[in-house]
């Protein structure tokens, strides 16, 4: 995505019909994720759009969590890296497996 939200890119593709507009709008029923756990999302979304892609998408690893930690000076606890694994099981899981 160029820089927008998630939600304002699934607009997008709601406005250009076809297959676009099915997986757009049942993006834009999910619900959204609560505020308290918003800093993970931001978080999760920074450190996988910082990692190549060129050779296959792998899941996230505790070193590469580790250095973004070390990299911002953020604390992070157990419930972070946890939350932050599990949101990448679930990313993965949505990868069809050709491209992954």
């Amino acid at each position: 995505m160029d820089g927008v939200s998630a939600r304002e890119h699934n607009k997008r593709m709601l406005k250009l019909g076809g297959r676009w507009a099915v997986q757009a709008r049942k993006a834009l029923r999910r619900p959204k994720p609560p505020p308290e756990l918003g800093y993970l999302i931001v978080w999760y979304d920074d450190i996988r759009g910082g990692m190549p892609t060129s050779m296959g998408v792998n899941a996230l690893s505790h070193s590469e969590i580790f250095a973004y930690r070390e990299l911002h000076t953020m604390q992070m606890d157990s419930f972070d890296v946890d939350t932050l694994r599990r949101l990448d099981g679930v990313w993965l899981s949505c990868i069809p497996k050709n491209e992954s």
